[in-house]
C-alpha cells in the first residue's frame, strides 16, 4: 500500500467551507452560502438535512448546542431542553428502578430543543426565508435519499422485540440495505409546517399534533412543557492555551472539561503525552462534580481565572467503567472567509434516541433524560424542569484576535477528549485539518457516574507505553471505530485560506466554496 499523508485530501477554499458527517448536509450548507446566505442560514439548512439523513444520530426530537462567531462576537445558543414538569423521580423509584430506562417512553422526558435553537440562530444571524433553509431537508424526506452502511448498521443495532411499530414501518430493520432509498413522508410534512411557521413546533396546530402523539405513546411531556421551552443565550467559557484562546460551550454542556484539561496540561509544563493524559484524567474530577443545570449549579468565567485544578470536589459512589452502548450525535461546522463561524452539535443521545415516534410526526424523541441520576445526593438528580448534564460540546479557537479553527465530534462522554487531541494535533504539532482528524486516537470513556479507568487506543496511536500505567486496563481497537468519535474541523490558515477536514470514521465530507 502506498504511503499517504491522509486517506482523504485536505480541502481548501478562499470563500467558505461546510464540513459535516453527511455529504447531503455539507452540500446543502455550501449551496446556501453560494446563494448569499450567512453562516447562520447555512447552519440551519445543514442541521435540518442532518435531522433527515442522520436521524439515527439527531433530529427534531433532540437537542443542540450552537457556538457562533458573527461580526467579531462569539456567542452560544444552548438548545437543550428541560425535563418535563411531570418528570418526577417517583415515576421510576415507585417501579423499583435504580436508573431511568435507556429506551421507550419513560426515557423520553426532556423537551426537544433543536427547532427552537434554529429559530434563535435565525433571529441572530439569518437573512434568508425559513422555507428556503428547510427546502433540502424537505426534499430528502419526501423523495428519499440512499442510506449509507453506517446508517444501516445503526438501524439494525437499534431493533428490539416489541418496539414502536411506527419506527419499524419507517426504517425496516433487517431488510434495509446500503443504497436503498429511505422515504419519510410524515417527517416531510412536519418539516413543511416548520418551514412555514417555525414557532408552530412549540405552540399551535403542529404542537397540538406533537403533544397528542406524546400522549398516544405514553410520553409525559405536555403542551405546557412545549410552550414554556426556551433556549439559553450564553457566553462561552475560555482559557488561553499555547498562544490561542480556546472557547467552549458552558454548562450544562461538558465543554468546559476541555478548558480544565488544557490549563492543567500547561501547569504541568506540557510537552509530553504523559502530562497530557494525566491532565485529562484529573479534568474528569471537575467534570463529574461541577457541570449541571446552569440555573442550579453556577459555573462562570471567574472559576477559570482563579486558577483551576485547585477547586475540585470529589464525588463519592463512583463505579468502575463498564463497556456499554455509546451515545450517538452529529457535529458540523461552517465558516466563511470573513471569519464568521458556526460550530454546532445536535443529538438524540443514543442511536435513534428513545426509539419512540410521537404518532404521525415522523421524528424520534431523544432519550437524553436517561442521563439523569435517581440518587438524591447527586447534583444531576432528576427533578421537574431541569436540564441534565449534557455530553454535547462545540469549540472555536482564536489567535491574535482572529479565528484559528472550529471543531467538534460525536462520541458521547469522550467528546472533550477528542477536542483535546485535535487541538494538540493542530496547535502543538501543526497538523492541517484533515490530518488532525485522521490521526489515531486514544480515549478513556465513562459517564459522570463512573471512573475513567479504561483506555481504548486505535491501531497506529503512538506513545501508549507512556500512559498505560495510568489506567486499570487498556484495549487496542482497529482503526476507524466510532467509539473514537466522528470529528469535523475547519482551520483558518495564516494566508486567509480556509482548510476543512471531515472524519472518515463516519460519513463525513467537507465541501469548499468556489
Amino acid at each position: 500500500m502506498r504511503k499517504m499523508e491522509t486517506y482523504r485530501p485536505e480541502i481548501y477554499s478562499t470563500k467558505y467551507v461546510a464540513s459535516s458527517s453527511s455529504i447531503y448536509s455539507s452540500l446543502s450548507g455550501a449551496r446556501i452560502l453560494k446563494e448569499g446566505g450567512t453562516v447562520g442560514d447555512a447552519a440551519i439548512s445543514m442541521s435540518a438535512v442532518l435531522a433527515v439523513t442522520q436521524n439515527n444520530l439527531c433530529g427534531l426530537g433532540g437537542d443542540s448546542f450552537i457556538m457562533g462567531r458573527s461580526e467579531g462576537d462569539i456567542f452560544v445558543i444552548n438548545g437543550s431542553g428541560k425535563s418535563s414538569r411531570n418528570a418526577k423521580s417517583d415515576i421510576f423509584l415507585n417501579r423499583g428502578l435504580k436508573n431511568i430506562p435507556a429506551r421507550g417512553p419513560l426515557s423520553a422526558i426532556n423537551v426537544p430543543g433543536l427547532v427552537k435553537s434554529w429559530i434563535d440562530l435565525w433571529n441572530k444571524n439569518g437573512t434568508m426565508e425559513f422555507r428556503d433553509l428547510l427546502a433540502d431537508a424537505i426534499n430528502l424526506a419526501e423523495n428519499g435519499f440512499p442510506v449509507t452502511q453506517n446508517y444501516v448498521n445503526s438501524v439494525n443495532a437499534s431493533y428490539y422485540e416489541g418496539m414502536d411499530s411506527e419506527w419499524i414501518k419507517i426504517f425496516n430493520p433487517g431488510q434495509i440495505r446500503a443504497g436503498d432509498l429511505l422515504i419519510q413522508k410524515d417527517l416531510s410534512r412536519t418539516l413543511k409546517t416548520i418551514s412555514e411557521d417555525p414557532e408552530s413546533f412549540y405552540s399551535g396546530e403542529l404542537a397540538d399534533k406533537i403533544v397528542e402523539g406524546f400522549r398516544d405513546k405514553g410520553i409525559v411531556i405536555d403542551e405546557i412543557d412545549m410552550k414554556d421551552h426556551r433556549s439559553l443565550m450564553q457566553n462561552p467559557l475560555h482559557v488561553d492555551f499555547s498562544g490561542h484562546t480556546i472557547y467552549e460551550t458552558p454548562p450544562n454542556s461538558q465543554g468546559s472539561t476541555l478548558l480544565v484539561w488544557l490549563t492543567l496540561y500547561e501547569e504541568y509544563g506540557g510537552g509530553n503525552l504523559r502530562k497530557f493524559f494525566k491532565a485529562g484524567l484529573e479534568s474528569m474530577e471537575f467534570r463529574r462534580s461541577m457541570i449541571g443545570d446552569p440555573e442550579m449549579l453556577q459555573l462562570d468565567q471567574s472559576y477559570f481565572q482563579r486558577g483551576l485544578g485547585r477547586n475540585k470536589n470529589t464525588v463519592s459512589g463512583i463505579s468502575n467503567y463498564r463497556e456499554k452502548e455509546d451515545g450517538d450525535t452529529t457535529y458540523f461546522t461552517v465558516a466563511n472567509s470573513e471569519g464568521d463561524i458556526i460550530s454546532m452539535i445536535q443529538s438524540n443521545y443514543m442511536g435513534f434516541g428513545s426509539l419512540v415516534i410521537p404518532s404521525g410526526t415522523g421524528f424520534i424523541m431523544q432519550n437524553r433524560g436517561s442521563y439523569f441520576s435517581l440518587d438524591r445526593k447527586n447534583h444531576n438528580f432528576l427533578e421537574p424542569q431541569k436540564r441534565t448534564f449534557h455530553t454535547l460540546a462545540a469549540c472555536i479557537g482564536m489567535k491574535d484576535g482572529l479565528p484559528a479553527f472550529s471543531l467538534g465530534t460525536m462520541g458521547g462522554d469522550v467528546q472533550p477528549q477528542v477536542h483535546a487531541l485535535l487541538i494538540k494535533n493542530m496547535v502543538e504539532n501543526g497538523m492541517k485539518a484533515q490530518k488532525s482528524v485522521e490521526e489515531p486516537r486514544a480515549v478513556f470513556p465513562g459517564t459522570i457516574y463512573e471512573s475513567s479507568d479504561t483506555l481504548y487506543f486505535e491501531e497506529g496511536f503512538r506513545g501508549v507505553e507512556e500512559i498505560q500505567d495510568l489506567f486499570r486496563s487498556i484495549k487496542k481497537i482497529p482503526y476507524g471505530d466510532s467509539r473514537f468519535g466522528h470529528a469535523q474541523v475547519i482551520r483558518f490558515l495564516e494566508n486567509g485560506v480556509l482548510n476543512g477536514g471531515a472524519d472518515l470514521r463516519g460519513d463525513g465530507y467537507s465541501i469548499p466554496g468556489m
